[in-house]
């Protein structure tokens, strides 16, 4: 899997998140990251700087 189709099914999954009013914690950020086999820290790294969604609980890229 590419870089550019990680980042695609990690932004598909933030957006149907988000359209169920669901929270973007750190549990289902590590999901993501089964999905694209990428590591949490990653992903979570694309969620925030390049998505611009905070991740809730995670002393990195949250409140």
């Amino acid at each position: 899997m590419t870089p550019e189709e990680q980042k695609e099914i990690i932004a598909e999954q933030i957006k149907e998140r988000r359209a169920a009013d669901g929270d973007i914690d750190c549990e289902f950020v590590a999901g993501i990251a089964d999905k694209v086999g990428l590591e949490p820290l990653e992903v979570g790294k694309i969620v925030y700087e390049e998505l611009g969604y905070k991740i809730k609980g995670c002393p990195y890229y949250g409140d």
